[in-house]
């Protein structure tokens, strides 16, 4: 029974004693055997807000003199950057020639409304249409005037319908100088 008593009477002035140093200094040590904690976390703006929350550090013992320990975790967390996306049609280069008898790439996918810029780099090739979906009206180089074009020539078309296409080089057939794109929606 007197075990109780002298415990009672020790959290009493515990309590007291904790209550009575709150002192002037007009800190933010908190008096309640608690350890603040600044979290600090940045608004959509990008301007960090610091926000205080105490953190339990234990329950004092009878007779022990309770001490207490500042600690701050400060955790930023960044505004949320924007992702960087396509704004709308974009190119696809083709070299022609520019290694031998090759269009490069030789395949490549591409979306509609999207342009495809061919590039000559070599000597009397063309670009002739060989399979293309049935509502494309894409003719090629080979719907102009001339047959063949040489280094510095550059064709572009815009492609409108969805579907697979293939072409090659009218010279350079034989030889392998094909090529292939993917028109998706």
């Amino acid at each position: 029974m007197h075990r109780r008593q002298v415990l009672r009477t020790a959290a009493a002035a515990l309590a007291a004693g904790i209550a009575g140093c709150g002192g002037g200094d007009g800190g933010d040590t908190p008096t309640d055997g608690t350890t603040a904690t600044e979290t600090t976390t940045a608004t959509p703006t990008g301007t960090p807000t610091v926000t205080a929350s105490p953190t339990e550090t234990g329950t004092p013992t009878a007779g022990a003199t309770p001490t207490e320990t500042p600690s701050e975790t400060a955790t930023e967390t960044p505004a949320a950057t924007p992702t960087a996306t396509a704004t709308g049609p974009q190119t696809q280069l083709v070299t022609v020639g520019a290694d031998g008898l090759r269009f490069r790439p030789e395949s490549f996918t591409i979306a509609v409304g999207d342009t495809v810029r061919w590039e000559w780099r070599g000597d009397n090739h063309n670009v002739t249409p060989n399979e293309i979906p049935s509502a494309s009206s894409w003719q090629g180089t080979t719907a102009d005037d001339q047959y063949v074009y040489d280094a510095g020539h550059v064709y572009e078309h815009t492609f409108e319908v969805a579907g697979e296409y293939t072409y090659y080089c009218d010279p350079h057939r034989s030889a392998g100088m094909t090529g292939s794109f993917t028109v998706t929606e």
